[in-house]
């Protein structure tokens, strides 16, 4: 998988959990809940993505979703990341 690759599905992941509103991606703060999607590559490889949350700073406060791909390879010990904070009034933080 090429790095371009790695972008555009950290990117697309991204950009539809950013929309959900923060009462429901407060779920994923529960260590038990998470997404996990299996994608067939335009090059024919299979790539994976992981979904998670957690509290930023305390229960109740800011969560943070948190994307991660990786395929077969060492991408698999050291996947892509990429993830947002998302304040209780819907306001991402550390954003401009």
């Amino acid at each position: 998988m090429t790095k371009q690759e790695k972008r555009a599905l950290l990117d697309r992941y991204l950009a539809l959990y950013r929309v959900r509103p923060y009462g429901e991606l407060v779920a994923y703060a529960d260590p038990t809940r998470g997404d996990h999607y299996e994608v067939t590559l335009d090059s024919g490889g299979e790539a994976y993505i992981d979904v998670q949350g957690l509290w930023d700073d305390e229960v109740g406060g800011n969560v943070r979703i948190s994307v991660s791909v990786y395929d077969h390879g060492w991408s698999a010990f050291f996947p892509a990341t990429d993830d947002f904070i998302i304040a209780p009034d819907g306001s991402f933080i550390g954003e401009g």
